[in-house]
């Protein structure tokens, strides 16, 4: 029971539909709430504009909530781009660099394996899930010269202590998964890895990068104040949720807010008692 009460069902992307067929649209929004797995809540997180399919994801139970994203238009000259990189951000770059730190694209399962470890540190840390490593080892056996899975990897004397894993679509370039290990910040490398990818992007062919989620608008969030010192554009594809058990889903909710009150307090306790 305390499994499903954190269960949910996340679909990245949205639903693509050749020629923005309603019809189509409307099918696979049937299909998917008659057959889904089971779980709390369904979440879309759009990387495009679905504005067109509003009225039908309503229809079929969906509620839509703004969400932010930060797009970085790499048609522009390297130099534009540095230019739209924060002064501080730019002085850490530098100095990853004076201190040794270079980016590489590896393409094995050993580099990949190496980037899972630093994810499952930083995931540990957030308290936030992880997919299993069979779902970045799929994404890499199937990932072609287009398409698929990219490795993006901070070497510091030999070892990898940064990585940022993108998908690969077309034109575009995602922010899938990113991450260091801690005690290695000091050498900057989440500064220096948006600023290599923006760069070998550009080279091989690619117009836009998609930074990932920017949370909320009118809410603060520390990620996004970080990526938007890279320059980029803030845009709103939102997300769509879809509340399979109402009530159950209001239960789990209050539950995690108990959960980490009771957490915060028993912290606070500790720090105050030495305990």
């Amino acid at each position: 029971m305390v499994s499903f009460l954190s269960s949910r069902n996340i679909i990245w992307g949205g639903p693509i539909v050749l020629g923005k067929s309603m019809d189509v649209m409307e099918g696979l929004l049937r299909f998917y709430t008659k057959n889904a797995p089971s779980s709390i809540y369904t979440q879309v997180r759009n990387l495009v504009d679905t504005d067109k399919y509003k009225a039908l994801f309503n229809k079929y139970g969906f509620e839509y909530e703004d969400h932010l994203t930060i797009l970085v238009d790499l048609t522009r000259s390297e130099a534009d781009l540095w230019k739209g990189v924060h002064t501080k951000r730019r002085n850490q770059i530098r100095r990853a660099e004076k201190e040794g730190c270079f980016v590489e694209q590896p393409h094995s399962i050993e580099a990949l394996q190496a980037c899972y470890s630093i994810l499952q540190e930083v995931y540990q840390r957030a308290k936030l899930p992880l997919p299993d490593f069979s779902h970045f080892e799929s994404l890499l056996h199937q990932s072609d010269e287009r398409s698929g899975l990219r490795l993006f990897t901070v070497i510091w004397e030999g070892k990898i202590i940064g990585c940022m894993l993108c998908l690969a679509h077309g034109d575009w370039l995602f922010d899938y998964y990113a991450g260091a290990y801690s005690h290695f910040y000091k050498k900057y490398p989440n500064d220096l890895l948006p600023w290599a990818v923006f760069c070998w992007a550009r080279k091989n062919g690619f117009r836009y990068f998609d930074f990932g989620g920017a949370g909320k608008p009118d809410v603060p969030y520390g990620v996004r104040e970080y990526k938007k010192q890279f320059g980029g554009e803030l845009v709103c594809y939102g997300r769509y949720e879809r509340h399979s058990y109402p009530k159950l889903f209001v239960l789990a909710k209050f539950s995690l807010l108990l959960w980490r009150k009771l957490k915060f307090n028993l912290n606070l306790s500790k720090v105050f008692t030495g305990k």
